[in-house]
């Protein structure tokens, strides 16, 4: 009996440890920061928002109108990731073609964008890690 509550108690310090190392708290918390102000400061209205692990490119697609204007801002996990990226494909002939891209070194990017046609566009975000990282989160905000 006593084997088995030590097992026990090693097994829930070990999901308790794990819980902490993988914890997308902090992105959310940020994102509650960043979403007040979208929409009151900018009178943005977010049409999409997501929250992602990566382990270095993710991607999401989008159907985007060509009357619209969007913003598109990407969030890294300030616990995890160095820096973070961004580059909007259109499909053509069934390649994905480089429209727009945000390189500069930060822990946000963020793309004014105007699509020439209504479609489907793809958004890759691609990380660099800090230190002895091997995956963090992400948050992906599309406004208009």
């Amino acid at each position: 009996m006593k084997k088995i509550s030590i097992l026990i108690l090693s097994i829930l310090l070990s999901i308790s440890a794990f819980a902490q190392t993988y914890s997308v708290l902090p992105i959310y918390q940020e994102l509650q920061y960043y979403i007040q102000n979208l929409e009151t400061e900018y009178k943005s209205q977010i049409i999409r928002l997501e929250v992602d692990i990566t382990t270095g490119v993710s991607s999401s697609y989008r159907y985007l109108s060509a009357d619209q204007t969007y913003t598109i801002v990407v969030l890294a996990d300030r616990e995890k990731i160095a820096d973070i990226d961004l580059t909007i494909y259109k499909n053509v002939n069934n390649r994905w073609i480089k429209v727009a891209e945000d390189t500069e070194t930060e822990k946000m990017a963020v793309l004014n964008f105007s699509p020439e046609k209504s479609d489907i566009y793809k958004f890759e975000i691609t990380v660099q890690f800090l230190d002895n990282q091997q995956f963090g989160f992400y948050s992906l905000i599309i406004m208009r």
